[in-house]
């Protein structure tokens, strides 16, 4: 396993050390979500069992996390049902019992918990145990609205290859990687440039990076066209010769960097 495997597995696991007896204050659903309303954030619905060994294990490992209570606490409306003792609730100003909203959220057992925006548009819910790392990088996704932009999956592998970039800015290819997130999945083409223009400084054979830098510029209007030519030349020259090789180095490099811990 290579350094920045090691380091990026290393800072996954850093969030579950970070564990303390924080609490978390708890609402009923029909409380919590009013004031997600007036204070215009997002609800994380969590859906318990008495007698359930695995909600036990999540209320005392990723529950108590410092880090994952003080982001419910604070970026979010935590909200709490127990399936045993709610039989039903007041959603979108309507009374319904407790199985015809698990239906709308997607809630098959216990423990689940569900993330709605503060309008109760349910947005996902998520099964089963994660760890507190998983369960920080979906909720920095919703607190961050990162959803608008992009999916789940996309964002995972972002956060993981940028924790790799952080640690070696020099590589070029994680310089790739990043710029091709925000060429492909949030199409923010400025940002992306950036990173293509670092790869190819630190890697001035790389015909990928060329490539991309060449789809970019001709998407701006009046763009220098020498620039263009340029840009294609050097790609061509470094061996590259149809456009499908762009997304194919993307998946070349996150199968040699990744894949992230959590799938």
């Amino acid at each position: 396993m290579n350094k920045q495997k090691i380091l990026a597995i290393s800072f996954i696991f850093i969030l579950m050390a970070g564990c303390s007896n924080s609490n978390i204050n708890w609402f009923g659903y029909e409380e919590g979500a009013a004031i997600a309303r007036q204070n215009n954030k997002h609800t994380v619905v969590y859906f318990s069992a008495d007698s359930c060994s695995a909600c036990t294990e999540l209320e005392e490992t990723v529950f108590q996390n410092k880090i994952i209570a003080e982001t419910l606490e604070k970026d979010f409306v935590p909200i709490k049902i127990n399936l045993h003792e709610v039989d039903s609730v007041y959603y979108d100003s309507t009374k319904i019992d407790v199985l015809s909203f698990r239906k709308i959220c997607k809630v098959p057992m216990a423990p689940t918990w569900a993330v709605f925006n503060s309008e109760e548009e349910w947005l996902e819910s998520f099964h089963g145990l994660k760890n507190a790392a998983e369960t920080s990088v979906v909720l920095d996704f919703y607190k961050d609205e990162v959803y608008k932009e992009t999916k789940l999956v996309d964002y995972l592998y972002y956060r993981y290859f940028n924790k790799l970039l952080e640690e070696d800015n020099t590589n070029a290819e994680l310089q790739y990687l990043a710029g091709y997130f925000y060429y492909h999945a949030v199409e923010k083409y400025d940002i992306a440039e950036k990173y293509f223009l670092k790869a190819v400084n630190l890697n001035p054979k790389f015909a990928e990076a060329y490539a991309v830098l060449y789809k970019l510029t001709i998407k701006k209007e009046n763009y220098n066209e020498n620039l263009a030519e340029e840009l294609i030349e050097k790609a061509k020259e470094n061996g590259f010769s149809e456009f499908e090789a762009i997304v194919a180095k993307s998946y070349e490099l996150a199968q040699k960097y990744g894949p992230p811990v959590w799938e």
